[in-house]
């Protein structure tokens, strides 16, 4: 269901989508966490660290996704399940948003780029290596912005 290579659309995901998303999946993730988390587990801080990087347009998003993984696979037995009901049900509800967003735009190339991008997310509790969903090979954010140039008086 893809609309090209990946790789041909590096730039055309959209700041403000990506933005959207990392604020929104946050918000979510917290709402799963029965409320505000005033004593976070390691994963809690880590996976809203990914959201924050995600929100900021960081590049660091692949290696949080790695270290989330890490840290879920060293929890016992429940608290592995809790932590994979809260991520999964967040990765679920923001890819529904997703795909609602997307249609509203026209299905466009950039939109494609972030669903497949947050498909990513499936790979911290090993959920995505079988489940039929495109998948970006590395996360791919916004194009980073030409630096501009400046007039300043005097300088040559």
């Amino acid at each position: 269901m893809g609309q090209g290579p990946l790789e041909a659309q590096v730039n055309g995901v959209p700041a403000e989508e990506q933005r959207w998303l990392g604020a929104e999946a946050r918000a979510h993730y917290l709402r799963r966490s029965s409320g505000p988390i005033s004593n976070p587990s390691e994963f809690d801080r880590q996976a809203l660290g990914l959201f924050s990087s995600i929100e900021n347009c960081n590049s660091d998003i692949d290696e949080k996704i790695a270290g989330l993984h890490e840290c879920w696979q060293q929890e016992g037995f429940l608290a592995r399940f809790w932590d994979w009901n809260k991520l999964q049900t967040t990765w679920q509800f923001m890819a529904s948003k997703l795909i609602g967003r997307d249609r509203k735009m026209g299905k466009t190339n950039g939109m494609w780029q972030l669903r497949c991008n947050w498909n990513r997310l499936m790979l911290v509790t090993n959920s995505g290596k079988h489940s039929g969903f495109e998948m970006a090979p590395g996360w791919i954010g916004p194009a980073p912005l030409a630096p501009r140039e400046v007039d300043a008086p005097g300088v040559m």
